[in-house]
């Protein structure tokens, strides 16, 4: 496999801004392997394009288990600075997951992907 860097079209201020409230949290909660830095940048990169979250995981070197866990505290974090927040991204990203309830199955066969759901996004039953 081949990595590669790509540009956010973000304003720099607007990560710095997001990593505040994750650097609050992190004081209660204890340390995770991205700074909150990073994690604000991979925060922001999932509802800036919503990518593959296990591909966009992997080129910040995290599980998918721990990329949704992440994008969910980002949005907590966010979320608790303005109300209404969580449901307004729920409605914006429009059946892409937002919780570690959903799987990306980027992986899955074009005939899986191309199922019920086109995203390639299935439930967790």
């Amino acid at each position: 496999m081949v990595s590669y860097r790509v540009m956010l079209d973000v304003p720099a201020e607007l990560t710095w801004f997001v990593s505040g409230p994750l650097a609050a949290r992190r004081r209660e909660v204890g340390t995770r392997k991205l700074t909150c830095y990073q994690q604000a940048l991979f925060g922001l990169a999932w509802y800036r394009d919503k990518p593959c979250i296990s591909r966009l995981g992997a080129g910040f070197g995290l599980s998918q288990a721990t990329a949704y866990r992440y994008i969910d505290e980002v949005t907590d974090v966010l979320a608790a600075r303005a109300p209404g927040l969580r449901e307004a991204l729920q409605r914006a990203l429009a059946g892409h997951p937002v919780s570690s309830s959903w799987t990306a199955s980027c992986s899955a066969p074009a005939a899986a992907r191309n199922g019920p759901s086109a995203h390639g996004i299935a439930k967790v039953v």
